[in-house]
């Protein structure tokens, strides 16, 4: 006979619902990895100013359903769907929405217009000050079946990847990803920010004054590090105590007398100016790929020379020598050039 299958771990003599399947269940992964896609949270049942939340990060994306406009959990709404005493019937009978006949001239039925009154969605929120706000939602009909094939919102499901996909599609989702918190950008402003932070937060934290050196100073409070060892009788390490104090001396400590700095770069009075020797150098060694001619884009090399053929160039030029050198002055030097011809062969044009 054909199986039936009823709600509950046993089966029990007193009335209960009976189970049908719908569909056969679709888990997406990602065709790369083979993960599946996940899941987000549940909708609370709570409005922007009555839920604290953890704001460990600064957006929240939440799945529902909603019901007559209504917004539930999806697990509550599912069991409010289902409670309906005639599950027989389409959802369309019991929540029509907005739905509306279109009709042709001869006034038959062509489509429809407007939205069920069961639809899934995602919200998605800005956390500030431990609580959400909205920022936008996104949402789809739910499929006209018979109530009691109503298909639930699940983790890994191809209606959570629809959502997924309408919400990074949602205008408003991409202006806060684009200009708000441009993700793409992230890596880029950390490294900007780093750069431009590393070298002034040095010594910035400090110890009082006379911890670092003086009478007042001693293990326990001077910055740095140390290392307490306490041996036994036969020189056997019993205990090792760790102990620091963070910071650098204080600024008044750390500051020589006027004879004490002479001849040397003191921390306080270095301008933090890196590669100050190097930069141009650097500029020079990148500048014959940018000016002799060559057109290449990211990634592409094109016609470019070999590495092994700009160094067998570069050492067969150096060994030449320079006729007319001694001739010249000091102040014309600058003004050599090793090659006078770009890589096609044509003498290259006063700059």
């Amino acid at each position: 006979g054909t199986p039936i299958y009823m709600e509950g771990e046993f089966h029990r003599d007193t009335p209960h619902n009976v189970l049908k399947p719908y569909a056969d269940k679709l888990i997406i992964s990602n065709s790369n990895t083979g993960l599946p896609l996940g899941d987000v949270d549940d909708w609370l049942p709570a409005s922007a100013g009555d839920v604290t939340i953890e704001d460990e990060k600064p957006f929240l994306i939440e799945k529902y359903i909603s019901i007559n406009e209504q917004i539930y959990a999806p697990q509550d709404a599912v069991d409010i769907i289902l409670a309906n005493e005639d599950t027989s019937q389409n959802l369309s009978d019991v929540y029509p929405g907005t739905l509306e006949q279109v009709l042709d001239d001869n006034e038959n039925v062509i489509g429809l217009t407007g939205h069920l009154g069961v639809r899934y969605g995602l919200v998605f929120s800005i956390i500030l000050g431990g609580k959400k706000f909205l920022v936008m939602k996104t949402e789809i009909d739910a499929l006209d079946f018979e109530i009691s094939k109503f298909a639930p919102l699940e983790a890994n499901s191809k209606l959570l990847l629809c959502l997924y996909n309408q919400l990074v599609d949602d205008q408003k989702f991409q202006i806060v990803m684009k200009y708000i918190f441009n993700v793409t950008k992230s890596l880029s402003i950390a490294a900007i920010y780093n750069d431009l932070g590393f070298i002034p937060s040095i010594g910035e934290v400090t110890v009082d004054d006379g911890e670092a050196y003086g009478s007042e100073s001693s293990i326990d409070n001077k910055p740095g590090s140390s290392v307490v060892i306490e041996l036994d009788f036969d020189d056997e390490i019993v205990s090792v105590e760790e102990k620091g104090k963070e910071g650098w001396a204080s600024v008044d400590n750390r500051t020589p007398g006027f004879l004490a700095g002479l001849f040397v770069n003191e921390w306080d009075k270095w301008d933090r100016i890196l590669l100050r020797n190097s930069k141009r150098k650097i500029k020079k060694m990148f500048n014959i790929y940018y000016r002799h001619g060559f057109e290449f884009s990211p990634g592409d090399l094109g016609d470019l020379p070999r590495p092994g053929q700009l160094l067998v160039s570069n050492l067969r030029n150096a060994m030449k020598p320079k006729p007319g050198l001694q001739l010249l002055p000091w102040w014309k030097l600058r003004s050599l050039r090793t090659n006078p011809f770009d890589s096609k062969g044509n003498i290259c044009e006063n700059e």
